[in-house]
């Protein structure tokens, strides 16, 4: 005979097994592109249970290699909702880096007070800087989820993405003269070494030719 207690750790686990998060905010990235993918995730006194993600991550198109930049995971549903009130959880998602190098990074976030049957979503956040030029590929590889309740304390479940894993974003990493939230590297308008004067509309080169005796720079 199931306990009491027991009957509402299982109904915590079956809410993580197939549900979502809680709302919490941050700022978005330049670029969003949606995606589906199926996670088999073990549950106390569940086992293994399938939960269905969608959602986006928010990604630049452009960074520069060694400069940081945000990225920001929305999920938008986790396949049901809870069956009881949680008062707060914890979560986090690994996001696995493929292309010209292989490497992750971590998504976080948390919330509090969710009602019973109320559907779950929310947003996880991070940084993260690519180390290698060229095209990467990002994918949602896991999902930790800790739901809290007066009754069952924490229970958590761990999700790992079934293969094949969808593309959730990708990006171009350059050397040099990337700044986040930039979607184009830093060039002069017109090519090095070309003695122009500086007019209203155009656009200032962040680097100036080297200067050369008998050239004046106008402003």
């Amino acid at each position: 005979m199931i306990t009491s207690f027991g009957k509402y750790a299982v109904a915590v686990a079956a809410a993580l097994s197939a549900g979502g998060l809680a709302t919490v905010a941050a700022p978005a990235p330049a670029r969003a592109a949606g995606f589906t993918s199926a996670y088999t995730c073990t549950v106390p006194m569940l086992g293994s249970q399938t939960a269905v993600l969608n959602g986006w991550l928010s990604s630049p198109e452009h960074m520069g290699v060694g400069r940081p930049a945000g990225f920001q995971l929305h999920i938008a549903s986790l396949s049901v909702s809870t069956p009881i009130a949680i008062d707060s959880w914890t979560a986090s998602a690994w996001v696995d880096v493929s292309g010209t190098e292989s490497s992750s990074f971590q998504l976080t976030g948390s919330g509090g007070f969710v009602a019973a049957g109320q559907p779950l979503s929310g947003d996880l956040s991070g940084d993260w800087a690519p180390s290698v030029r060229g095209p990467h590929v990002l994918s949602v590889s896991g999902l930790t989820i800790t739901a809290n309740t007066p009754a069952t304390g924490d229970v958590t479940a761990e999700c790992t993405a079934n293969e094949p894993r969808p593309v959730a974003a990708t990006l171009m990493a350059h050397n040099g003269g990337y700044y986040p939230g930039w979607n184009s590297p830093v060039v002069a308008p017109y090519p090095v070494g070309w003695a122009g004067p500086y007019r209203p509309g155009w656009h200032r080169p962040i680097v100036l030719p080297p200067y050369h005796g008998g050239w004046h720079h106008h402003h």
